[in-house]
């Protein structure tokens, strides 16, 4: 898949209430340590562009100083 196509698919996630419950529910499941706000957030930079990887390198890097 494209960038373009991705950009689409994760557009379709966050404005889909089922699929975005679903999304929190996963996140829950998997014990991602990120909340509600959190994740809606990271959903809008994915959204706008950001790369995923970059992102999760991020996140990881702001939840270990968290826990420090």
């Amino acid at each position: 898949r494209n960038q373009t196509q991705n950009a689409a698919s994760i557009l379709t996630l966050h404005t889909s209430p089922s699929l975005q419950l679903a999304l929190h529910g996963m996140s829950a499941l998997i014990h991602s340590r990120l909340s509600k706000t959190a994740l809606d957030l990271c959903l809008e930079l994915l959204e706008a562009g950001v790369d995923g990887q970059a992102l999760a390198d991020v996140v990881l890097q702001v939840l270990a100083v968290k826990e420090k």
